[in-house]
């Protein structure tokens, strides 16, 4: 986990299963210098969350170790993603390496100049897998430091962060991507109008999720959607398979930047073949992201 910047939340994880497989818990508690009730609280938290995702039709049911619900429970990266769904706008830049033992000099949105804490394992860190990373807290003292940093990549900023826009095209035919118009990447123009409208399809999927959720097991319509939020595409199960699988994809595989034309091109191909028979319900791919130069997501959301 360490080389996608997972490093905290891989130590955490990797500590909470020891304490749910250990025949003593209590042993297991003593020996590690736990709290054997924080640790319950925990498991308590999880099982609600998991009846949480169920209601929310992301999950066939309420068991939090059942194999169905698993499939990517192994996957660094996509735990990376699911991070900075929920700790956004946390996000820290890495402005310089110190040469030496320095510690790497870091930026946010709001501070020019902070510094991740000195007990993080990221503190000593020269090869970073991404120039971004979220964070839990940010606290002053003898400066400002940012705890619990995971390093995370493009994808996962653009799908699940802020507005996205991008500005003029150079003459490689690229332009720069951003969110929230400081976290930047450079990207061919095609590029960023797949990213647009697949952003735009995930941010549909969520809220139809979540209004389903609100009214328990009654699906929401085409027609009550439209009233509640405009623009938007209602997905059967087979066309929310397909975007799920291609995000999940797309988030996975993603080595770099220089990744995301190849990479969307490839997946976005893909979904158009699955999609074909639902064409009437989903946002034309090439049209409405070539009329804007920025998307809102999440100040449209729920």
């Amino acid at each position: 986990a360490g080389g996608c910047g997972c490093v905290f939340v891989g130590v955490f994880v990797g500590v909470f299963q020891g304490w749910e497989k250990a025949a003593d818990p209590y042993a297991y508690c003593w020996k590690n210098f736990l709290s054997h009730n924080t640790m319950k609280m925990i498991h308590g938290m999880k099982e609600q969350l998991s009846m949480m995702l169920k209601s929310a039709g992301l999950l066939k049911n309420g068991f939090p170790a059942h194999p169905a619900n698993n499939l990517n429970s192994e996957n660094s990266r996509l735990l990376s993603a699911v991070l900075v769904a929920g700790l956004y706008p946390r996000v820290a830049r890495v402005k310089t390496i110190a040469k030496g033992k320095r510690p790497p000099h870091v930026s946010t949105e709001r501070h020019r100049k902070c510094d991740i804490h000195p007990a993080s394992i990221n503190r000593t860190g020269r090869d970073f897998p991404s120039q971004y990373a979220v964070y839990n807290k940010i606290m002053r003292s003898t400066g400002i430091f940012i705890y619990d940093s995971t390093f995370v990549s493009p994808f996962p900023l653009l799908f699940f962060g802020g507005e996205i826009g991008w500005g003029e095209v150079d003459d490689e035919g690229k332009t720069l991507v951003t969110v929230d118009k400081w976290i930047c990447f450079k990207a061919p123009l095609h590029t960023a109008h797949l990213v647009l409208d697949l952003r735009r399809q995930v941010d549909d999927l969520l809220w139809q999720l979540y209004r389903e959720s609100r009214h328990s097991s009654t699906p929401v319509t085409a027609e009550g959607h439209q009233q509640q939020r405009q623009p938007a595409a209602v997905l059967d199960s087979e066309q929310r398979s397909v975007l799920l699988r291609t995000i999940i994809d797309l988030i996975s595989k993603e080595q770099n930047v220089d990744a995301l034309a190849a990479a969307a091109d490839a997946k976005m191909e893909e979904s158009h073949h699955e999609y074909n028979s639902g064409a009437d319900t989903l946002p034309a791919q090439h049209s409405r992201a070539s009329d804007h130069h920025g998307y809102r997501g999440r100040a449209s959301r729920y």
